[in-house]
């Protein structure tokens, strides 16, 4: 699992323009491909939670997964806290029809961060429900808020 920053989004955006002037219609069809999943959210993230599902959205009731409109695979998994928080240690992992699944993502309390694994990105099919589980250690303090977001690629 590598770490990287979110000037690999403005390398990938500054290659998508250069391939453009070349090649417009391949660009256009691979941008058609993208898509963001979320926010799955947690409004004041508790110490020592295993496994919990993060609801999709804010407020009571809301589903902890999205629907896969057809096949493809999550190219990263994005994250964001409310408050910088310490003394911490928390994973994400991705779920697929309530199952986990690809690389376990470990986290600290120190804001956000951008993580990827492109050699081996968790596929779904369509109908898939998709779902990020949290899970934090004892000394989780204090407690801010996480919203987690996918990025979906959709098959050809």
């Amino acid at each position: 699992m590598a770490r990287i920053t979110s000037n690999r989004l403005v390398e990938d955006l500054d290659t998508l323009k250069r391939v453009s002037k070349v090649n417009a219609p391949a660009v256009e069809s691979e941008a058609a491909r993208l898509d963001m999943g979320g926010p799955f959210v947690q409004h004041a993230v508790a110490a020592s939670q295993t496994a919990v599902a993060l609801p999709n959205g804010f407020g009571t009731g809301a589903l902890t997964f999205i629907t896969a409109q057809r096949a493809g695979n999550v190219d990263s998994i994005t994250w964001g806290l409310s408050t910088a928080s310490t003394h911490t240690l928390g994973t994400l992992q991705l779920t697929v029809n309530g199952t986990a699944t690809g690389d376990v993502i470990h986290f600290d309390g120190g804001g956000t961060a951008l993580v990827t694994d492109e050699s081996n990105p968790p596929a779904f099919n369509e109908g898939d429900k998709l779902g990020v589980a949290i899970t934090t250690d004892g000394n989780w303090t204090p407690t801010p808020d996480i919203a987690v977001w996918l990025a979906l690629r959709w098959a050809a």
